[in-house]
């Protein structure tokens, strides 16, 4: 994950930082929730309806770690704080409430 850091971002990338997310969920729980926070963030900065779906899909892979993890607290800051800084963004909160966020 070191070297995951090392890389620049670049559009489209998005693939490479979710597959080490993915791998990264049971051993390194916090690195995996970090990297799916910093690609839901990346896909709500490309404001459109299918970026906000894919960030919709990183939260909910961060809200299952968190529930692993038994810490609903840091979920529900999480959550909320993402739902606050984009309440401006009907189509954002509109994907989150499909999926139950």
């Amino acid at each position: 994950m070191t070297t995951l850091k090392k890389l620049p971002q670049r559009w489209g990338d998005h693939e490479l930082h979710l597959e080490v997310a993915h791998a990264a969920k049971k051993r390194y729980p916090q690195e995996s929730i970090r990297i799916f926070e910093q690609e839901a963030e990346r896909f709500i900065n490309n404001r459109n309806r299918d970026s906000y779906s894919q960030a919709a899909l990183c939260l909910r892979e961060i809200r299952e770690i968190y529930r692993q993890l038994n810490d609903a607290e840091s979920w529900q800051k999480l959550i909320t704080d993402i739902r606050d800084r984009h309440k401006r963004l009907p189509a954002l909160q509109d994907e989150l409430n499909q999926l139950k966020l």
